[in-house]
């Protein structure tokens, strides 16, 4: 839900999922928004609504939900790396929101760029048992994956080869 209003820019619907006491902040750039009129205060003058043209790859961050924005740049042809929103939800509302710059796209093992149709590259994991995930394409050497009561939790680690600690 959070992905459509975002890439909607619907300020309102947004707004709708926050938390009266949510807390948005964009490291390492100074500030902390607290409360629901401050952030959504905060995204109206920042020119939000007038954002068009993004799209969004759901990740993770800290084992937190997170979605990567990307933003169409005419000049590359090619959705380019914005943001990455980490979320934090309790009891069903946003309680939370953490902004990290596009230069923490390459850490997560994020795409640079996403073609003109919008389409995010993915990687088939194979899992025990025969099951497959898609997951986004990245470089890593080592790919844990369980699944309980339907869900499946994979670890991706980037690096050597090895053994998990």
């Amino acid at each position: 839900m959070i992905t459509d209003a975002s890439l909607a820019t619907d300020v309102p619907a947004l707004a709708s999922m926050l938390r009266d006491d949510v807390r948005c902040s964009m490291p390492p750039t100074p500030g902390l928004y607290v409360g629901r009129d401050a952030v959504v205060n905060d995204w109206v003058e920042s020119g939000f609504e007038g954002m068009k043209g993004l799209r969004g790859v759901l990740t993770s961050v800290n084992r937190q939900p997170a979605v990567a924005f990307y933003l169409w740049r005419k000049r590359e042809g090619a959705y380019l790396p914005l943001t990455i929103d980490v979320v934090r939800v309790t009891g069903g509302a946003i309680t939370e929101i953490v902004i990290f710059h596009d230069d923490q796209f390459p850490r997560l093992g994020l795409p640079e760029r996403l073609p003109a149709d919008g389409t995010v590259p993915v990687s088939t994991l194979a899992l025990r048992g025969g099951a497959r995930v898609a997951v986004v394409a990245a470089e890593w050497c080592d790919a844990f994956g369980v699944v309980t009561r339907g869900r499946v939790q994979l670890e991706l680690h980037v690096g050597e080869p090895g053994l998990f600690d």
